[in-house]
């Protein structure tokens, strides 16, 4: 029995933390399954840890919609080459730490490193290593419980200015809700927050004015009918409840974005801002999307004062440090 729990633990922990929502998950049954240990049709004596992240997993997976509407070209992927040439990720045996954790999943960085520490810029995150020299990156299982949740209205404690090497790492900080997507919200709350990045494939949709941004909506690129806005994901209507009920959304730059206001590497937190109108505009195909204003609140950190705050040249140093082996 105490195996079989541990296992139950175990997949939680993936489904929470690592796992990629898909329209796949409610194929393979994994809803009945969480809501067999959520809502018992007789009584059940479930350990209690295992009940309550049953529940946080079946109610994210539900404000996703089970990624029945997720746009597959937004997201960017965890996985990277390997990039110095010099100094392949399979050398590791001979480069990695002597006080690093070795687990069956993957190496876990020293505690005391000064980039991947519990101090460095990496904190949180570890690096799996895959059979073709590259690697990904996943939750350090140690530091997990840190893990802050990301679905709350307002700035949920961060201050404009914070930085972060990669968009996983907003994602442990409570600052965004997705490793790749650009809106994370909810239907019935609003929007939590947004990722303004100049990788996406609205970038040359969109406008980015610093204090004012206008940011279309989810799949807009997709879109075909010339006569009417016929694709509405619940990540847009996220964007209409917050406009609808003023709520405020988090907004963050990433690289490769507008060039006076995108970091010069990793995501930053630029602070709250209103979505203050909704437009129909036309993309190339003709077809009729929605578009978002949104203006920055005042009574924050300035906005000039944030974007020059990070990232620092120190930040910047360990950020491109940070794609060799723990050394």
């Amino acid at each position: 029995m105490n195996r079989r729990r541990a296992a139950v633990r175990a997949y939680l922990f993936y489904l929470e933390h690592e796992v990629k929502i898909s329209p796949e998950l409610q194929a393979k049954k994994v809803d009945v399954a969480l809501t067999w240990i959520t809502f018992p049709r007789e009584p059940v004596d479930y350990p209690k840890d295992i009940v309550e992240q049953a529940g946080r997993v079946y109610t994210k997976f539900q404000e996703e919609s089970w990624g029945v509407d997720a746009d597959p070209e937004e997201a960017e992927s965890d996985e990277e080459v390997a990039p110095d040439a010099a100094l392949p990720v399979t050398r590791s045996a001979r480069t990695i730490r002597a006080d690093s954790v070795r687990t069956s999943a993957a190496i876990l960085p020293p505690p005391s490193h000064h980039i991947w520490g519990i101090r460095g810029i990496m904190h949180g995150l570890a690096r799996k290593v895959n059979k073709r020299g590259g690697y990904s990156y996943i939750f350090d299982k140690r530091y997990i419980s840190k893990k802050k949740d990301f679905w709350v209205i307002g700035n949920n404690g961060l201050t404009p200015g914070a930085w972060w090497p990669l968009q996983r790492l907003a994602l442990f900080h409570g600052a965004h809700g997705s490793a790749g997507g650009g809106i994370s919200g909810s239907p019935i709350h609003g929007c939590y927050s947004i990722v303004v990045s100049g990788r996406s494939v609205y970038h040359d949709m969109d406008e980015d004015r610093g204090e004012t941004l206008f940011y279309s909506a989810d799949n807009s690129v997709h879109n075909t009918n010339r006569n009417a806005v016929d694709t509405i994901t619940n990540r847009t209507r996220s964007l209409q409840v917050s406009h609808r009920e003023g709520r405020p959304v988090r907004v963050l730059r990433s690289q490769g974005g507008t060039r006076a206001y995108a970091p010069k590497v990793g995501i930053r937190y630029d602070g709250l801002y209103r979505v203050v109108k909704q437009l129909e505009r036309t993309n190339r195909s003709g077809g009729r999307y929605l578009q978002f204003k949104l203006q920055r609140l005042e009574e924050q950190r300035p906005f000039a004062e944030t974007v020059a705050a990070a990232p620092t040249a120190q930040q910047q140093r360990d950020f491109h440090e940070s794609r060799r082996e723990y050394h």
